[in-house]
């Protein structure tokens, strides 16, 4: 179910809720991705960045005793350490290499992962700023309320590279991934998540972290609620 709301004082608010039976998540600054990839042509997994190992890692784990499911990645930089690869070789003169191109695409890891699992559902990628986690997981649940299959939805993030002297928030986020399969509708083995999206004058967390916040909670089904920027989240298990 998903609700919207505003007022005459430019408050809007978007209130959603979701069933979820899954979620995996890995964080970590400096370990190689723990996952076994034997399901990936090892041809792919050699060219595939760290990143998109640990996005396939947890999407894999989230989605083992499911053999159908529509796909939404989400990620608020995608692939930057590639794209600004192929930039320097732009810069340079030298041409572009198109296999590198391919996978520095948004959408690259969730077409990989199809590939790999043999998945022909519909898959979907979401870019938007800092409220990339939030916005993919709203799409996500979209999806799973319209239709009858589950919805893999997987978050997937990175520092980024200090060539690019930003200042943004959440530029110092671990590299993490966060992968959850959702349905619209209840079943045993299914916890309901209330959401919500709104603006808010309050400025207490940074909301570049609420992928990891989030799922952290997810274990002891805990509320949670972030606000930055004019921006609130929340969300609570039933």
């Amino acid at each position: 179910m998903i609700d919207s709301t505003s007022s005459e004082n430019h408050h809007c608010q978007i209130d959603w809720s979701v069933y979820v039976s899954a979620c995996v998540v890995y964080e970590s600054d400096t370990q190689d991705a723990p996952f076994q990839m034997t399901y990936v042509d090892a041809m792919q997994r050699r060219r595939l960045s760290r990143l998109a190992k640990i996005s396939l890692g947890v999407m894999y784990e989230c989605i083992k005793n499911s053999q159908k499911f529509q796909i939404v990645y989400a990620s608020r930089h995608g692939e930057l350490d590639r794209t600004t690869e192929l930039l320097n070789q732009i810069a340079v003169g030298d041409d572009v290499s198109p296999m590198g191109f391919s996978l520095a695409v948004l959408n690259s890891t969730a077409g990989v992962f199809s590939i790999a699992t043999a998945n022909h559902a519909p898959s979907s990628a979401v870019s938007a700023g800092v409220n990339t986690f939030e916005m993919g997981l709203l799409e996500a649940s979209m999806q799973a309320t319209q239709s009858n299959v589950p919805v893999l939805f997987a978050y997937a993030d990175e520092p980024i590279s200090a060539i690019y002297g930003a200042t943004e928030e959440g530029q110092t986020t671990p590299m993490h991934a966060v992968a959850m399969l959702l349905h619209g509708a209840p079943a045993e083995d299914r916890s309901k998540v209330n959401l919500s999206v709104s603006t808010s004058r309050d400025q207490t967390i940074d909301l570049a972290c609420a992928s990891i916040a989030f799922a952290r909670t997810w274990k002891a089904r805990s509320h949670g609620r972030l606000a930055s920027g004019g921006r609130e989240f929340a969300w609570s298990y039933r």
